[in-house]
């Protein structure tokens, strides 16, 4: 959701979605059977099928991009559930087989106890930075990076360990390289593919076309002014990664806040935070009304011919949202009882009214193609306590539904991956009390989480009909995810 300020953050951590701890390695292994299920992936019928021409679908997914979603599984890091070997903190890639209900570590070896670096699952010793989980066809892929800070401010001095002598001493890290790793879909034939460029990061977003990936690069300046740091992000363009022949091109130049919204065709969707002037990074911290009077721009940008077409304009002052979903951009405003529907090939336009202003937060298309929106309403957010509606709006028909799908908690079930046929799904969570040493204070936190399989059709007609994923470590109070 899009606000009209920025909160200044000392550190920025990138924590990817919560996934697993130990459980019996004979039970969860990959077999043979389950092996050829996910081999065959490429034999499925899905989207795929339109890159044979080159056209563009984004790879990455809203989970913080750690997870990937195929018809028959969804792939994730554990981030939240790590492995522990001695000191060593071993994050791992798990798989959720839909057909069986459940969850395992990505690995085909016998008796493994996916506590080490010989392990399938486990991920290369490198790989400690920002990644992205992806697929495209038969592969899986890493991509790796230096975290971006770029538009961050930092104060003061970080310092981490001590010398032999008890002393504080600051800590350096090696720059890392970004680089992508290739896999097959069970995770076998793990290798690095290629290093790009040193001294770039890459952003969270990939898109595919068939046979090349394409990604986001920049660099990243520092500045420092008094006790304070300036990170700022300059030549940022979408790249083309032709692993085959292991190049880089440059296809696009992008504003340095402009972020890829979708795709289709040969066409890109952008929004961009548009200040009327040139602003530094130091101006956007300290200055609260540039975010009151600036634009947020979306354009389509055709990737062959490079026209760019500026779809719509709204002020940063309010709230909006946006999501695509094919060839649909669908913009909702904080104080609009509407929703846009942009077609950003064709530029046609069409109004879904509502009774209130709602906030499209998915899209869930059905079995006759047609897009459902998952809305929850503006004034919503901020009711932890007391549970939210949510609604499905039918982008076709313009029929909007009072959702029933809730947890024990009054509140609606969390939409992970999607099938063609189904949704998987938190449908349920149990909260637990701990007490938090370093801020003092008890806080509430997530100890278990349920994971379920659901039919589209049941979903969008409020039918309770879960087939419950036997989830690794998901019973383990010792691993838990804090509450946002």
């Amino acid at each position: 959701m899009k606000k009209g300020n920025i909160l200044v953050c000392l550190i920025t951590v990138l924590a990817v979605l919560a996934g697993c701890g130990k459980d019996s390695p004979k039970e969860f292994e990959i077999g043979k059977e389950q092996g050829k299920a996910i081999q065959t992936e490429k034999e499925q019928k899905t989207t795929d099928s339109q890159q044979e021409n080159g056209e563009l679908r984004m790879l990455t997914d809203d989970t913080l991009h750690a997870s990937y979603g195929t018809e028959q599984g969804w792939y994730y890091f554990n981030d939240q559930y790590e492995i522990k070997d001695d000191d060593d903190r071993l994050p791992a890639i798990m798989y959720v087989d839909y057909q069986t209900g459940r969850g395992m570590y990505l690995c085909n070896k016998l008796n493994c106890k996916h506590n080490s670096y010989d392990c399938n699952a486990v991920l290369p010793k490198e790989i400690e930075d920002e990644k992205v989980l992806f697929g495209q066809g038969e592969y899986l892929y890493i991509a790796t990076s230096d975290y971006d800070s770029s538009g961050s401010m930092s104060s003061g001095q970080m310092f981490i360990g001590e010398g032999e002598d008890g002393e504080i001493q600051s800590f350096e890290k090696e720059p890392c390289i970004p680089a992508i790793y290739r896999m097959k879909l069970d995770g076998t034939e793990r290798e690095k593919v290629m290093d790009l460029e040193s001294g770039t990061v890459l952003e969270g977003v990939f898109l595919g076309d068939g046979d090349n990936l394409y990604a986001i690069r920049k660099k990243v300046k520092s500045e420092s002014k008094g006790a304070n740091t300036y990170d700022t992000g300059y030549d940022k363009f979408l790249v083309k990664v032709d692993l085959k022949n292991k190049k880089i091109e440059k296809v696009l130049e992008l504003d340095e806040e402009e972020e890829i919204l979708g795709c289709a065709g040969r066409n890109i969707v952008t929004g961009t935070r548009d200040y009327g002037k040139k602003v530094t990074t130091e101006e956007k911290h300290s200055d609260d009304d540039l975010y009151k009077q600036a634009d947020y721009v979306i354009k389509s940008i055709d990737l062959d011919s490079k026209e760019s077409v500026a779809l719509k304009t709204l002020k940063e002052k309010n709230i909006h949202q946006e999501k695509v979903k094919g060839i649909h951009i669908y913009i909702s405003k904080d104080k609009s009882n509407k929703i846009e529907v942009i077609n950003f090939l064709t530029k046609e336009t069409k109004i879904i009214k509502t009774a209130a202003p709602l906030s499209v937060d998915a899209v869930i298309q059905d079995k006759q193609g047609t897009d459902i929106l998952y809305c929850v309403g503006y004034d919503s957010y901020g009711n932890d306590d007391k549970g939210w509606d949510y609604y499905l709006v039918n982008t076709k028909t313009g029929k909007i539904i009072n959702g029933k799908l809730k947890n024990d908690e009054n509140t609606p079930v969390d939409i992970v991956a999607q099938t063609s046929e189904k949704l998987l799904v938190n449908s349920n969570y149990k909260n637990v009390t701990e007490y938090v040493p370093w801020v003092g204070v008890n806080q509430t936190v997530i100890g278990e989480m349920e994971y379920s399989l659901i039919s589209k059709d049941d979903y969008i007609n409020n039918k309770v009909n879960y087939k419950k994923i036997k989830m690794i470590g998901m019973s383990n109070t010792n691993n838990k995810k804090e509450v946002k």
